[in-house]
C-alpha cells in the first residue's frame, strides 16, 4: 500500500517468580481489618519537564532518554484473617527515546539552527488505563509477612511499539526522517489514521512482597510489582510501515507540515497481547532511638534508583522523614501521623520545571 498526502503532525507526537512467599496454613489474625485507601503519582521525564510533556511533547527536548508517568488508585477492606479485596485504578505511560535523538527534535520543534548531521532514532513506548478489582492476601510468622495480590482489569488506552530510523538535518534549516514503524495504539499519533475503533482489553498482574525482621532493630522487605502482568487486547488497531519525510513550512500554531511518503500496512489484530514491565523494590531499615535510618534500591523502566532516608519519631504514632534519590537527584519529604502517611517527592521548587515528581497518600488500618 502506498499513498502520498500532506500531512499535519503535531508535536504531542517476567518471566515471574516460581515461588510463592507465603502458604496457605490456616489463616493467622493480624493486628487490625478495616478500610484501607491510597492514591500515588509517580512521574520522571529526562528529556523535559513533566508539565511540557503533557502539554507539548518534545518541544522542550534538551537531554536525557526516559520517560514515564504511573497513577493508582485504590480502596478496599482486609479482613483480620489476612485477605483482602479493593477496588484499583491505574494509569501507566513509558516512552524512551535515544539522548542525540532527543536534542535534534526538540531543536527542530523550537525552530532553532541545525548542523550537518545525520542522527539514528530509536523511539519505544508504551501504555494503557485500567479499572479493577485486586485480591490479596497476607501471611505473618514470627520475624516475616510475605503477601501476594491479584488484579485483573478492564484495559483501555492502548499504546505499544514504537519506531527505529534516522534524521537527516542541514545548516540550510531542512531536515528528513526515514523510518520503520510497528506499534499498536488507540491513536494514530504518527499518520493520523482516520476512524479508529478503540480496542479493550482484560489485563492481569501479581504483586509480591516479603518483610523480614532480621533483629529488632533491622528490617528487610523485598517488592515486586506487576512481575507476572500483561493484557489481552481486542481488534487492536496496529501499523507496520516505512516513511520518510521531507520538512515543508511551520505554520502560525507552532505545526510542522509534512508530505511524508507513506508504504506498509495498517489494520486490526484480533488478539494482541502486551506485556507489562515488572517493577522491584529492595529496602532496609534500621532504627535507633526515636531516629530510623532507610535505604532503597528500587528499579523499574530499566532505570536502578538508590534512595537514601532519614526520619524520627517524635510522638508514637507521629514520624517525619527525608530522602534522598541519587540517581534522579530528587528531594523526598513524607510525614505519618497514626494510619495516614503522606510523601512528596519533586527535583524542583517550581512545578513547572520539575522533570520528576512523587506523591503518594495512604490510609491503612494497621
Amino acid at each position: 500500500m502506498e499513498e502520498r498526502n500532506t500531512r499535519r503532525v503535531s508535536t504531542r507526537l517476567g518471566s515471574g517468580l516460581a515461588l510463592l512467599l507465603f502458604i496457605f496454613a490456616p489463616l493467622p489474625t493480624l493486628a487490625d481489618s478495616g478500610v484501607f485507601v491510597s492514591v500515588t503519582l509517580d512521574g520522571y521525564s529526562e528529556p523535559e519537564p513533566l508539565l511540557d510533556t503533557v502539554e507539548e511533547w518534545g518541544e522542550s527536548f534538551d537531554k536525557g532518554e526516559r520517560q514515564w508517568l504511573l497513577n493508582e488508585f485504590e480502596v478496599g477492606y482486609r479482613l483480620n484473617n489476612g485477605l483482602s479485596i479493593a477496588v484499583v485504578q491505574r494509569g501507566l505511560a513509558s516512552t524512551r527515546i535515544n539522548e542525540r535523538a532527543a536534542q535534534y527534535y526538540g531543536r527542530i520543534e523550537r525552530n532553532e539552527p541545525l548542523t550537518d548531521a545525520n542522527v539514528p532514532i530509536e523511539l519505544t513506548v508504551s501504555g494503557f488505563t485500567g479499572q479493577g478489582a485486586r485480591l490479596g492476601y497476607t501471611h505473618r510468622q514470627d520475624r516475616w509477612s510475605a503477601s501476594v495480590d491479584v488484579s485483573v482489569f478492564e484495559a483501555q488506552h492502548l499504546m505499544d511499539g514504537g519506531l527505529s530510523g534516522s534524521l537527516t538535518t542541514n545548516t540550510d534549516g531542512s531536515y528528513h526522517i526515514a523510518a520503520d514503524v510497528d506499534y499498536h495504539y488507540y491513536r494514530d499519533s504518527l499518520f493520523n489514521r482516520p476512524n479508529i475503533d478503540r480496542p479493550t482489553g482484560v489485563g492481569h498482574a501479581l504483586d509480591l512482597k516479603l518483610d523480614y525482621q532480621v533483629t529488632d532493630r533491622w528490617q528487610l522487605s523485598v517488592q515486586a510489582e506487576d512481575v507476572w502482568a500483561a493484557v489481552e487486547w481486542n481488534r487492536a488497531p496496529y501499523t507496520v510501515a516505512s516513511a520518510n519525510s521531507q520538512r515543508q513550512t511551520y505554520d502560525e500554531a507552532g505545526f510542522v507540515s509534512f508530505n511524508p511518503l507513506f508504504e506498509g500496512t495498517e489494520g486490526y489484530r484480533e488478539e494482541y497481547r502486551q506485556t507489562i514491565e515488572p517493577r522491584y523494590l529492595l529496602s532496609s531499615e534500621f532504627k535507633s532511638g526515636p531516629w530510623s535510618f532507610n535505604t532503597h534500591l528500587k528499579h523499574q523502566f530499566g532505570t536502578l534508583m538508590p534512595v537514601l532516608g532519614v526520619a524520627r519519631r517524635w510522638r508514637p504514632d507521629t514520624e517525619w522523614g527525608l530522602s534522598y534519590d541519587l540517581e534522579r537527584r530528587v528531594l523526598g519529604l513524607s510525614a505519618s501521623h497514626h494510619r495516614w502517611v503522606l510523601a512528596f517527592a519533586t527535583d524542583a521548587l517550581e512545578l513547572e520545571k520539575a522533570k520528576a515528581l512523587y506523591l503518594t497518600l495512604s490510609y491503612n488500618p494497621s
